[in-house]
């Protein structure tokens, strides 16, 4: 098998434990590309990353200044020197992720890819004109313009990004797979029912409401199988 070209993948924080999992699934059937985190800060839900990220700006307090620059100005840090990676393209998470990661697209002349998850698309306080525009909303005419292209995770984020002039040629609607080995216990032939839900294991998300009717479920459906994936395990109730 021959050597894997590099992505850059960016992500200001890498990552929180909430998005740990889904961000990894999104590479594991690459063949081609080899998938090289980016970012400036280092959050809680790495270790379930399983990937060593390379982190922007020097070492000590210039590092400080380094992001700074980076993030306000599109300042590219003087270290690391991503170049040598010699990456294909990039490929950043959630749109202010894209906005950030535009400087980067045009020092070294790559393609940018930016997937939008949803409320990056579909909240308005994102678009909404302010006294001091966000970062997003400084870059997002040029982030529209700009990327190669826009990976929508569901088609109701297409409609949203549309509805917000974002190009529609430039909208593709990929959602979100699962990982096959994480399937294994679904395996075989079975006579017993089955149930099954694919959900965040967060109050945000729902799951405590959801959780609720799955316990008055139990006593009439006996494999009740539940996918929590912010902890990327298949687990029987």
């Amino acid at each position: 098998m021959t050597e894997r070209s590099a992505l850059l993948v960016y992500r200001d924080r890498i990552v929180p434990r909430s998005e740990a999992h889904f961000l990894r699934r999104q590479y594991i059937g690459f063949r081609c590309l080899a998938p090289v985190w980016i970012g400036c800060r280092k959050d809680v839900g790495l270790p379930d990353l399983r990937a060593e990220p390379i982190f922007l700006g020097r070492r000590g307090p210039a590092g400080v200044l380094d992001r700074l620059m980076f993030k306000q100005f599109g300042r590219i840090p003087p270290a690391p020197d991503l170049a040598m990676l010699r990456p294909r393209l990039i490929h950043a998470h959630f749109g202010r992720g894209g906005a950030l990661a535009l400087p980067i697209a045009r020092a070294l002349s790559l393609p940018l890819v930016v997937t939008f998850h949803g409320g990056d698309a579909t909240k308005d306080r994102h678009y909404r004109r302010r006294l001091v525009p966000t970062i997003f909303q400084r870059r997002c005419e040029a982030l529209q313009r700009e990327a190669a292209l826009i990976i929508c995770v569901a088609e109701h984020i297409r409609e949203a990004l549309l509805a917000r002039n974002f190009p529609a040629a430039k909208l593709k609607v990929i959602r979100y797979g699962v990982e096959p080995e994480a399937m294994a216990v679904l395996s075989g032939p079975r006579s017993d029912p089955i149930c099954s839900s694919s959900a965040a294991s967060s109050k945000k998300k729902g799951s405590g409401i959801f959780s609720t009717p799955c316990g008055l479920w139990r006593a009439r459906v006996p494999q009740w199988i539940w996918s929590w994936s912010a902890t990327d395990r298949w687990q029987r109730c």
